[in-house]
């Protein structure tokens, strides 16, 4: 059976395409689908919701199943509007770095990936996450069925703001580009339980340093980052 054309309404937002549908061969049922302005919590598992906010558009096809799209396999192309990061411990200890005190609860400019699904494993590619002039975020991250979650990805942050720091410029955000200094970022975990590689640096850095501050800006580290530190050691050590 081939549907020309499908509508679906979600939240205020709509999922169209057409479909080639067979039934005796399910498996070979093909789907192409558009998204627009669809509510992600629509898409995601209920702990997710919790971390990711916003609005799904994109465009993509999926093969396999009707019935069973868990078995399928699809890929996609999307951008996430009105995109919203939350409860993720990292953006919090950022946070308390001075000139990013707004990174706790992250409203993005702009958050897109392409996405490569296939028996319940998501893989998530050229992913591009940015804030203003406050943070850039890129690499690839995959979801296993399980939910664990493993990521190779790249942080960027002001090149201004690590400048005051000078130590965090030379041994952790060592590239600069495009306004952003940038330091390699490991994630691992499950939606429940981030783990990063990012925070153990910062405090080692910190330790190595020894927590003091220089005058005129060229100190090793000021009030605002010593406070990080000390929260950082308490997360660490819980």
């Amino acid at each position: 059976m081939q549907v020309e054309s499908y509508s679906l309404q979600a939240g205020k937002g709509s999922i169209t395409g057409n479909a080639k549908l067979f039934h005796h061969q399910s498996d070979q049922s093909t789907i192409h689908f558009d998204l627009k302005q669809v509510p992600v919590s629509t898409l995601l598992p209920t702990k997710w919701q919790v971390i990711i906010q916003g609005l799904v558009s994109g465009t993509g096809d999926y093969s396999g199943p009707v019935f069973d799209w868990r078995s399928g396999q699809s890929q996609a192309k999307l951008t996430l509007d009105q995109a919203q990061l939350q409860s993720l411990t990292l953006l919090e200890k950022l946070s308390l770095i001075p000139g990013l005190a707004d990174m706790a609860s992250v409203k993005l400019d702009q958050a897109r990936s392409d996405l490569r699904y296939k028996e319940g494993t998501y893989h998530f590619t050229n992913l591009a996450v940015t804030k203003n002039q406050n943070l850039s975020w890129q690499g690839q991250l995959t979801i296993s069925p399980d939910g664990n979650v493993e990521g190779t990805t790249m942080l960027g942050l002001p090149s201004s703001a690590v400048a005051l720091f000078p130590p965090l410029k030379e041994k952790i955000f060592t590239t600069e580009q495009d306004g952003y200094a940038w330091t390699p970022v490991k994630l691992s975990g499950t939606a429940g339980k981030f783990e990063e590689d990012l925070s153990p640096r910062l405090v080692a850095l910190a330790r190595e340093s020894g927590g003091k501050t220089l005058e005129q800006g060229k100190g090793l580290i000021d009030e605002g980052l010593k406070k990080a530190v000390e929260f950082l050691d308490k997360q660490l050590n819980k």
